[in-house]
């Protein structure tokens, strides 16, 4: 990839990809960080992951990280998670806090972790031949309405997080449970292998600075 505009800072920075000739916009939208649920014990250390079957994406990340954790990974589609956890087929879940509120899956758990152990940021694309067409105003205006766009982002997403966190430990009648940072540094020492895994030499850099950026 290479860089075509950087602010002062280095906040954000405007590229393209090759061969596709994609433009590349950030900052970028964020979605919600993903937590645990399920119905046999609440979840507050590595050793309370033991034997559990947790329902998981089909991604050998997903597969391995829950290995590394103790449970019992089950790759499953998302339209059968409801049904599986009704029945016990899993045992849990991770998904944002608002996909188990809106698709009640609260109705068939019993504990929830706010683990927040995945997390996506979704990237704003626009084609080059049509970045090219515009003017250096037309340009400008794009950039600030994405800086824009990324602080209001957050925002909601903060505000979804929170008022589903307090509808799933009221309404929805799940108890809650939190790592300790002891618990927490365990868990990533559990989980190191699985990242080493997947960092390769060319994403190590970028991987360090989002583990700096987390620090802060």
């Amino acid at each position: 990839m290479q860089n075509r505009f950087q602010t002062a800072g280095g906040r954000y920075h405007w590229g393209v990809f090759s061969p596709h000739r994609t433009r590349l916009g950030a900052p970028r939208r964020r979605k919600r960080p993903t937590d645990l649920s399920n119905s046999k014990r609440p979840i507050a250390t590595l050793a309370d992951f033991k034997g559990l079957n947790f329902r998981v994406l089909g991604s050998p990340v997903f597969i391995d990280l829950f290995k590394a954790l103790g449970a019992n990974p089950v790759p499953m589609p998302f339209p059968e998670v409801y049904s599986a956890l009704e029945t016990g087929t899993v045992d849990g879940q991770d998904n944002p806090l608002v996909t188990v509120r809106d698709l009640k899956f609260h109705e068939v758990q019993k504990y929830l972790t706010p683990s927040k152990h995945a997390y996506s940021a979704l990237p704003i694309l626009i084609s080059e031949p049509f970045w090219n067409s515009l003017s250096d105003l037309e340009r400008s205006q794009i950039k600030e309405a994405v800086v824009a766009t990324e602080a209001e982002n957050r925002r909601l997403m903060r505000d979804t997080y929170t008022k589903a966190l307090e509808f799933l430990g009221t309404e929805g009648k799940l108890q809650i449970s939190t790592f300790s940072p002891e618990a927490l540094a365990e868990i990533r020492t559990a989980v190191q292998p699985v990242v080493d895994g997947i960092v390769t030499p060319d994403l190590k850099p970028l991987y360090e600075r989002m583990e700096a950026a987390i620090a802060q």
